[in-house]
């Protein structure tokens, strides 16, 4: 079987259904949802998940560039433990974050995002490409997912 945490709530499919009823049905309560963050169990990991837009402002200091092009900073491990709902250093292992990032308004179309990269050492964060260089107000629309082992 198959646990989700939706909110405060635990979900639970029934044995014996097939994984399309199942997904068919959680995806019913998802539609339903206004909770900002998702919860679930299933092959032993548990997993959370936000999807939200934020607004990052590129300024002259707050670019790194790199060889391959410029990157902003997106979210360090606390920021995300924060959209999560945990606390602070909950998450130690960034390999266990997953973040997704594509356009969130007509002002950022004339940009690309690429993949998002972790950054240990001395910047400790996840970075955004992008490309072509620009300074401003980008707003981004993100989906992040952290896998956790269940014991």
């Amino acid at each position: 079987y198959i646990t989700y945490k939706l909110g405060s709530e635990f979900v639970q499919m029934d044995n014996g259904k097939d994984l399309q009823t199942a997904f068919d049905d959680l995806n019913g309560e998802l539609n339903n949802r206004t909770d900002a963050v998702i919860g679930y169990h299933t092959y032993g990991r548990y997993i959370k998940l936000i999807s939200d837009t934020t607004q990052l402002i590129i300024s002259q200091g707050s670019i790194v560039k790199s060889a391959s092009g410029e990157y902003v900073r997106l979210f360090t491990i606390d920021e995300i433990c924060n959209l999560l709902g945990m606390s602070s250093g909950a998450i130690t292992d960034p390999r266990s974050i997953c973040i997704t990032t594509y356009n969130g308004d007509a002002s950022a179309a004339e940009n690309h995002f690429y993949n998002c990269e972790y950054w240990g050492s001395p910047y400790n964060a996840f970075y955004q490409y992008f490309y072509p260089s620009r300074s401003g107000a980008i707003r981004i629309t993100f989906r992040i997912e952290y896998f956790s082992s269940i014991v």
